[in-house]
């Protein structure tokens, strides 16, 4: 029987089921690398990462913690993230239309 550390050394893919990282994270690189390869999506990938590299450590730190929980949620849970993400969107976008208006 091989131990842990031969199982390692001896994998073939190293993108493949062995390759030492977590199911979350072979879906992580699996979204990431099929998002990347969509040529329609580079432009809106680009702007989030822009975004991302312009917020403070504070909000850099958030936004990874919220993106490891959808990352690791289920399908019901990313459907249920991806909901409220939009409620509070829309939320943002009408206090900003309010504040907008003359009095």
């Amino acid at each position: 029987m091989k131990n842990q550390f031969s199982r390692r050394v001896a994998r073939k893919a190293p993108n493949g089921p062995d390759s030492g990282l977590s199911r979350s994270g072979l879906r992580a690189q699996k979204f990431l690398l099929g998002t990347l390869v969509n040529k329609h999506d580079n432009g809106a990938i680009h702007r989030a990462l822009l975004k991302f590299a312009h917020l403070n450590e504070r909000g850099q730190g958030k936004f990874i913690s919220q993106m490891n929980d959808f990352l690791l949620a289920s399908p019901k849970r990313r459907r249920l993230l991806t909901e409220i993400w939009e409620r509070e969107q829309d939320v943002s976008a009408m206090s900003l239309m309010a504040s907008d208006r003359p009095d």
